[in-house]
């Protein structure tokens, strides 16, 4: 029987892997590594709550701590009950204060022309805008408006002006 060196194994030979056989062997070894995340951390889970129950019996027991916690449960829930009041309290003010009142306003539709007109677009370059896939919006001096195309370059700019407010 022939004794076989270390440097013979193919896995220490990386140049024989095709990339084939490089990215299923990660893809199986991420694979397995989910599936034993998600198997552990049940575990984990139940690790973490059993440190949690400990630390709360030391404390709330052994160091007398739930003696605090009755002691000073009539402040604890005199605070709640004042935070629910003054939250309920708020409730009741507004919904009588806005019971029928609406304050939302109704925009009219806005049609192609009147953007047209009040952009100063010449008639029909609104229909180009809405064909563009991307576009560019370019403020120029004195309240101009340039639209150009991003995805069409050799398309024409189109141009207009604006109101500032």
């Amino acid at each position: 029987m022939r004794r076989e060196t270390q440097e013979s194994f193919i896995i220490n030979k990386k140049e024989l892997l095709t990339p084939f056989r490089k990215g299923s062997e990660f893809s199986f070894m991420l694979l397995g590594l989910i599936v034993w995340f998600f198997m552990l951390r049940p575990f984990l889970i139940l690790l973490l709550w059993m440190l949690g129950v400990k630390f709360f019996l030391y404390h709330m027991v052994t160091l007398k701590g739930i003696s605090g916690l009755f002691e000073k449960s009539i402040l604890f829930l005199s605070i709640i009950l004042f935070i629910f009041f003054l939250v309920r309290g708020w409730n009741v003010y507004n919904s009588t204060k806005f019971k029928n009142a609406n304050r939302r306003k109704n925009v009219r539709d806005v049609s192609s022309d009147d953007l047209e007109s009040f952009f100063q677009i010449k008639k029909g370059g609104l229909e180009k805008i809405h064909a563009w896939k991307t576009l560019s919006v370019e403020f120029t001096d004195r309240h101009s408006i340039k639209f150009k195309s991003i995805t069409a370059p050799q398309e024409k700019n189109i141009e207009g002006r604006f109101k500032p407010s």
